[in-house]
């Protein structure tokens, strides 16, 4: 989301509208799930995406046409009827795509969101799924901290409820509104996941750029600044050229957060480990062979680490795709990386 929001941002700063083509509801079968978003620019440029095949195409043709005639669409699909079957797409399932202009005026709204979603809040963007001709302050509200921030979207008292319900679940959801054909379409939205990668060497390197490119903000910790340096690693949110030990100082651990430990050393990757699993992130997960595992798992255990928690750790690290290069090991991690941030949701 902060990527669609940042490049939306720059656009409208520049004087060009954008379109954004959102998966407002699925069920049965479909390449994308609600919530999935795809940003249209002139170009085109594509970013994200609502499902690729038949379902992308027509919301890009559908978001072309509304950068030259600004509106707002509803798409409904069904993946199982001869227009998707011609395009190799027979799902099984139902999905609706809003597709609808980000105008020139949504800039500060836009701007307000971006803060949000980088704070610590908790944020929850609301979409009137109408083709009416509103405003873009009318059809949409956005709330930090169960209080109204941006927009003038109306809500009614005796749907507080319902709302808060959506807010609650955490996942996206399609409400009809009484007495009223539209509907709204309430979004908890997920901050993204941070991959904390102890280790700058060539693995961490390929980790970082496909954890990158799956949506992962990326937190690099070395303790050798020639390679824990902006240069090296120029998508990590943040770089932390300290001693292994030290980089635990004043961080917290929570369900969004992953660490990978893959230093160059034993010792170091004992340190690591030692600290991670002091706190409890969503995932910990240690390079080397079963050898190394062993020798340092004896080693905890002589400190009284209980091996429920060593259970918990993915060692060897990665999925078992038989990689040895260290672009394999990347692609290996990154992948068991989105299995546990999948598993999670």
């Amino acid at each position: 989301m902060q990527r669609i929001l940042s490049r939306t941002i720059q656009s409208l700063e520049q004087g060009e509208p954008a379109v954004w083509a959102t998966v407002t509801a699925q069920t049965g079968s479909a390449p994308r799930g609600a919530g999935s978003r795809m940003l249209l620019l002139k170009g085109p440029e594509i970013l994200g995406s609502v499902g690729g095949g038949f379902v992308e195409g027509k919301s890009v043709e559908i978001g072309l046409s509304l950068l030259d005639k600004p509106g707002q669409k509803i798409f409904p699909l069904s993946l199982t009827g001869q227009q998707v079957a011609e395009a190799d797409m027979i799902c099984g399932g139902k999905m609706e795509v809003f597709v609808e202009t980000i105008p020139l005026e949504a800039l500060p709204f836009l701007k307000t969101f971006e803060d949000a979603v980088t704070g610590s809040g908790t944020v929850v963007f609301l979409t009137l799924v109408s083709e009416k001709p509103l405003p873009y302050d009318a059809r949409h509200l956005l709330w930090e901290n169960e209080e109204p921030i941006a927009g003038v979207l109306p809500l009614s008292d005796n749907f507080a409820t319902t709302f808060q319900e959506v807010v609650a679940s955490d996942k996206p959801d399609l409400l009809s509104l009484p007495g009223q054909s539209d509907r709204l379409y309430v979004e908890p939205i997920q901050r993204p996941s941070v991959v904390h990668i102890f280790g700058g060497g060539h693995v961490s390197l390929d980790v970082a750029w496909f954890a990158h490119r799956v949506g992962f903000e990326v937190v690099i910790i070395d303790d050798r600044e020639e390679f824990a340096n902006r240069e090296r690693f120029p998508m990590a949110t943040e770089i932390r050229a300290l001693p292994f030990d030290e980089a635990f100082k004043g961080v917290v651990f929570g369900p969004r957060d992953y660490v990978v430990i893959v230093t160059r050393g034993h010792l170091h990757d004992l340190v690591a480990l030692r600290r991670a699993m002091e706190q409890t992130p969503a995932y910990i997960g240690m390079i080397g062979s079963r050898r190394k595992k062993t020798m340092i798992y004896e080693q905890l255990l002589k400190e009284g680490v209980s091996q429920e928690k060593l259970d918990g750790v993915y060692a060897p690290i990665g999925l078992d795709i038989r990689a040895e290069t260290p672009e394999e090991l990347g692609i290996s991690i990154v992948g068991q990386l989105i299995e546990v941030r999948a598993e999670g949701k």
